[in-house]
Protein backbone atom coordinates (compact mmCIF):
# COMPACT_ATOMS: atom_id res chain seq x y z
CA UNK A 1 0.00 0.00 0.00
CA UNK A 2 1.28 3.32 -0.94
CA UNK A 3 0.42 6.23 2.06
CA UNK A 4 2.11 9.65 2.44
CA UNK A 5 4.21 9.24 -0.70
CA UNK A 6 5.99 6.15 0.26
CA UNK A 7 5.33 2.37 0.04
CA UNK A 8 4.38 0.09 2.89
CA UNK A 9 4.59 -3.42 2.97
CA UNK A 10 1.02 -5.00 5.17
CA UNK A 11 2.53 -7.79 6.67
CA UNK A 12 6.10 -6.02 7.71
CA UNK A 13 3.28 -3.20 9.60
CA UNK A 14 1.68 -6.25 10.73
CA UNK A 15 4.32 -8.41 12.43
CA UNK A 16 5.23 -5.05 14.21
CA UNK A 17 1.72 -5.00 15.36
CA UNK A 18 2.43 -8.70 16.40
CA UNK A 19 5.53 -7.77 18.38
CA UNK A 20 3.97 -5.86 20.98
CA UNK A 21 2.71 -8.28 23.51
CA UNK A 22 0.93 -10.30 20.57
CA UNK A 23 -0.38 -13.48 22.68
CA UNK A 24 -1.69 -11.16 25.42
CA UNK A 25 -4.36 -8.78 23.91
CA UNK A 26 -4.94 -9.91 20.28
CA UNK A 27 -5.10 -12.99 18.40
CA UNK A 28 -1.92 -13.90 16.42
CA UNK A 29 -3.28 -14.76 12.67
CA UNK A 30 -6.58 -12.37 13.36
CA UNK A 31 -4.80 -9.06 12.05
CA UNK A 32 -5.57 -7.02 9.12
CA UNK A 33 -4.60 -3.91 7.93
CA UNK A 34 -5.64 -1.79 4.35
CA UNK A 35 -5.94 1.31 3.88
CA UNK A 36 -8.68 3.57 2.68
CA UNK A 37 -9.00 6.85 0.73
CA UNK A 38 -9.45 10.02 3.09
CA UNK A 39 -10.28 13.42 1.28
CA UNK A 40 -6.92 13.18 -1.32
CA UNK A 41 -4.81 10.71 1.13
CA UNK A 42 -4.43 7.10 1.63
CA UNK A 43 -5.28 5.92 5.40
CA UNK A 44 -4.13 2.96 7.10
CA UNK A 45 -6.14 1.14 9.28
CA UNK A 46 -5.80 -1.78 11.50
CA UNK A 47 -8.50 -4.28 12.88
CA UNK A 48 -7.36 -7.01 15.33
CA UNK A 49 -9.25 -10.06 17.46
CA UNK A 50 -8.92 -9.12 21.42
CA UNK A 51 -8.85 -11.75 23.31
CA UNK A 52 -12.07 -12.08 25.60
CA UNK A 53 -9.87 -12.65 29.22
CA UNK A 54 -8.23 -9.09 28.29
CA UNK A 55 -9.48 -5.88 30.58
CA UNK A 56 -9.99 -2.68 28.81
CA UNK A 57 -7.04 -0.84 30.06
CA UNK A 58 -4.30 -3.52 29.03
CA UNK A 59 -6.17 -3.22 25.19
CA UNK A 60 -6.16 0.11 25.33
CA UNK A 61 -2.06 0.12 26.86
CA UNK A 62 -1.14 -2.19 23.55
CA UNK A 63 -2.97 -0.01 21.21
CA UNK A 64 -0.98 3.17 22.11
CA UNK A 65 2.14 1.09 21.73
CA UNK A 66 1.54 -0.39 18.99
CA UNK A 67 0.82 3.44 17.43
CA UNK A 68 4.07 4.24 19.26
CA UNK A 69 5.88 1.33 17.01
CA UNK A 70 4.65 1.87 13.86
CA UNK A 71 4.90 5.43 14.19
CA UNK A 72 8.88 5.06 15.05
CA UNK A 73 9.46 1.44 13.08
CA UNK A 74 7.59 2.47 9.46
CA UNK A 75 7.57 6.36 10.36
CA UNK A 76 3.78 6.23 9.58
CA UNK A 77 0.79 7.61 11.06
CA UNK A 78 -2.24 5.05 11.78
CA UNK A 79 -5.54 6.50 10.93
CA UNK A 80 -7.64 3.51 12.90
CA UNK A 81 -6.35 0.89 15.00
CA UNK A 82 -9.53 -1.18 16.12
CA UNK A 83 -10.21 -4.23 18.19
CA UNK A 84 -13.19 -6.33 17.59
CA UNK A 85 -14.73 -9.42 19.70
CA UNK A 86 -12.97 -13.08 19.00
CA UNK A 87 -14.28 -15.00 15.96
CA UNK A 88 -15.77 -11.99 14.25
CA UNK A 89 -13.21 -11.22 11.36
CA UNK A 90 -13.47 -14.08 8.50
CA UNK A 91 -10.88 -16.92 8.18
CA UNK A 92 -9.63 -15.37 4.79
CA UNK A 93 -6.18 -15.49 3.81
CA UNK A 94 -4.52 -13.03 1.66
CA UNK A 95 -7.90 -12.03 -0.01
CA UNK A 96 -9.76 -8.83 0.21
CA UNK A 97 -13.47 -9.22 1.09
CA UNK A 98 -16.22 -6.55 2.65
CA UNK A 99 -17.65 -7.62 5.88
CA UNK A 100 -19.51 -5.78 9.24
CA UNK A 101 -17.78 -6.40 12.19
CA UNK A 102 -18.99 -5.54 15.74
CA UNK A 103 -16.43 -2.61 16.59
CA UNK A 104 -15.89 -2.30 20.46
CA UNK A 105 -13.68 0.92 20.15
CA UNK A 106 -12.11 2.88 17.41
CA UNK A 107 -8.50 4.31 18.74
CA UNK A 108 -8.61 7.36 15.97
CA UNK A 109 -4.97 9.21 16.84
CA UNK A 110 -5.53 10.89 20.08
CA UNK A 111 -9.39 9.96 20.97
CA UNK A 112 -11.23 6.97 21.83
CA UNK A 113 -14.68 6.77 20.70
CA UNK A 114 -17.04 3.53 22.68
CA UNK A 115 -19.25 2.33 20.32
Amino acid sequence: MQVAGRKHNSDDLIATALAVEPMKVVYRARVVIFSIRVLRDERIIIVAEQRPDIAEDECFQWMSRVLQAIDSIHQVGIYCLALCPANTLPKVNQIFCFFSLDINSFFFLDRVIQV
